[in-house]
């Protein structure tokens, strides 16, 4: 019977004290996989403590019982999971971060929101209360609200002018354009 192509056999021996797992070498994570008991004192050669008595050292093999599972050291299953809870605790900063930046753009927008509305009225001819009017009803100034494909200050359902509905300024000349060629706010939920 072959092996899948690709795989290699490990020919090196197995170092003492190694751990097999279904016949293989098994890693800290490997054998914290497979079930193995945490936390039994490790033997060392010549080594032993009341509970658990020292390995012959006369070079015979040791055998274990259907009830003696294999054991992995204390230290490696706290390294492993304390490995596992900084991966947990890195993915919360990470969102934590990204929280922080959303909130800090927020704020850095809030002019050029306020410089969208008084862009576009002057080029549209489209009141500046009621751009606003509309705005604040539709996504609170929030340049980053969604709503499905509703995005942006005015929550278009379209590319301003091919760009993102992100940009504010895009928005809301695209928003002005529409109302003074519609000559209305029918397309909008919210009227002024």
């Amino acid at each position: 019977m072959g092996r899948p192509h690709g795989q290699e056999v490990d020919k090196r021996p197995n170092p003492p004290g190694a751990r097999q797992v279904n016949g293989r070498r098994a890693s800290g994570a490997a054998s914290l996989a497979a079930g193995v008991m945490v936390g039994r004192p490790l033997m060392v050669a010549g080594v032993g403590t009341a509970d658990h008595p020292s390995p012959p050292t006369d070079g015979a093999a040791t055998t274990t019982t259907a009830s003696d599972p294999p054991t992995v050291p204390r230290a490696e299953y706290e390294r492993v999971r304390a490995k596992s809870w900084q991966r947990l605790l890195g993915w919360r900063r990470a969102a934590r971060q990204r929280d922080r930046l959303r909130r800090r753009l927020r704020v850095r927008w809030q002019p050029t929101v306020h410089y969208a509305f008084t862009l576009a009225a002057a080029v549209y001819g489209v009141p500046r209360w009621q751009l606003q009017a509309v705005s604040w009803c539709e996504s609170r100034f929030d340049p980053y609200a969604a709503n499905g494909r509703y995005q942006g200050i005015f929550q278009l359902g379209w590319s301003p002018f091919g760009l993102s509905p992100y940009d504010p300024i895009a928005s809301a000349l695209s928003a002005a354009q529409t109302v003074s060629h519609d000559g209305g706010w029918r397309q909008w939920e919210c009227k002024p």
